[in-house]
């Protein structure tokens, strides 16, 4: 279980390039932007999207 995020971290976090689309990033192409972490993150990236939409 997640512990909850302040609006704030979720604004900050939400600012930053979807997975793989910024090669010079800590995102960028690599061992983050594959296998079942790759998955994982696009999960949290999206759901912040949502998050930011709906407020």
């Amino acid at each position: 279980m997640a512990s909850p995020q302040t609006p704030d971290v979720r604004a900050a976090l939400s600012r930053l390039p979807l997975l793989g689309k910024n090669s010079s990033r800590p995102l960028g192409a690599g061992l983050l932007a594959s296998g079942v972490l790759a998955v994982t993150i696009r999960k949290i990236q999206s759901e912040l999207s949502h998050d930011a939409s709906a407020d």
